[in-house]
């Protein structure tokens, strides 16, 4: 005996709204058909008891109205038995068809507007990186290329060796940065967006090794600004996730890599709270953040008024997806402002700023 249920599909002209309609149901259901359509002009309505292939019985109730139309099947025993309650569940679920519309378009409109995040990310990322290899390859027109040595490898192991080797590894660096960033972003997008988990698998690992690894894929960055590492020492070990948490410090750094003060210090210390957690400790002068702004800034789609102001805000995402995932590795995360700007430079106000995270 089959499962007593009920079953709908939402229509809103041609559009399929949302349906749950099971495949085998689909064919008695369809409000496409020349069939369907015909017997709803006729009398705006189709409310029968019909039988299925495998002889259970359904009620099938098919209505018009204000441009939405809807298939409702089911073999709900009262169902089958009146087609008053049926047509008064369809128009139930008619009254709420406008409610039901906007809120899918308001759901597809966040999905595009997450993925425009994700693209513009990929975009920026490997425009930078092809730039910084357009630097090093030798130029020429078509013609170079064919009666030249541009069609043989050395001519491209000449130029290269006849550049500034700092400029090259401050180039491969930046690459490596880059195509980090996008690694990441695939596996965030896919997480946050996709609903596809991050595979954890916690571990003990030294404290220093997982900011060390995380501080040296953005160094070459820092250095460029003229920004001086001064980092602690610490043996503790903390079990977490490598994986997932490189994402998150990568996203910390990311974030301070750009709103640090150029030609200033990033100081990173260990210290033990009075629980005895472990607390990592990033201190810099960066943008200004306002009291205010402390717990937003790891809000989904925020960026500061400062930032805003100095035209270097983001898609809000990055600050936001550290403290989800270090939320899932049992480790929190604060931003601390010392609520008054100190300094400005190029119009932007700078401040004393903390972020720390604690591990359990």
């Amino acid at each position: 005996m089959a499962n007593r249920d009920f079953y709908y599909s939402l229509w809103e002209g041609d559009s399929c709204l949302v349906s749950n309609i099971p495949d085998n149901l689909k064919y008695y259901a369809n409000v496409k058909s020349l069939e369907t359509i015909e017997a709803i002009n006729k009398k705006n309505t189709i409310n029968e008891v019909i039988n299925v292939s495998n002889g259970d019985r359904y009620r099938l109730t098919i209505k018009e109205e204000k441009g939405y139309k809807i298939a409702f099947i089911s073999n709900i025993q009262d169902h089958i038995r009146s087609s008053k309650l049926s047509i008064a569940d369809v128009n139930s679920i008619l009254s709420r068809a406008k409610m039901i519309d906007e809120s899918i378009s308001k759901a597809k409109k966040e999905v595009r507007d997450n993925f425009s995040k994700f693209t513009h990310n990929l975009k920026t990322l490997c425009t930078m990186s092809i730039q910084d290899i357009e630097v090093f390859s030798p130029t020429g027109s078509t013609a170079d290329l064919k009666i030249s040595k541009l069609s043989d490898w050395k001519i491209y192991v000449s130029e290269l060796e006849s550049e500034d080797k700092t400029e090259l590894a401050k180039t491969l660096m930046r690459i490596y940065k880059n195509m980090q960033h996008v690694q990441n972003d695939i596996m965030v997008y896919e997480y946050l967006f996709d609903g596809i988990s991050i595979t954890k698998k916690p571990n003990d690992h030294s404290i220093h090794k997982i900011i060390t690894r995380s501080v040296l894929c953005c160094a070459s960055i820092l250095l460029e600004k003229g920004v001086r590492i001064k980092f602690g020492n610490s043996t503790w070990p903390i079990k977490i996730d490598y994986t997932s948490s490189q994402v998150a410090l990568f996203y910390i750094m990311d974030n301070i890599i750009k709103y640090i003060k150029p030609n200033t210090d990033l100081d990173i210390k260990f210290e033990k709270n009075k629980t005895g957690k472990i607390v990592v400790i990033f201190e810099m002068e960066s943008l200004f953040v306002e009291k205010s702004e402390e717990k937003k800034i790891f809000e989904e789609g925020y960026s500061g008024r400062h930032s805003v102001h100095a035209n270097m805000s983001g898609k809000g995402l990055g600050m936001y997806t550290a403290k989800k995932i270090l939320e899932e590795n049992n480790a929190s995360i604060i931003f601390l402002s010392t609520g008054e700007p100190t300094d400005a430079f190029l119009h932007r106000k700078y401040g004393k700023n903390k972020i720390m995270i604690t591990f359990n």
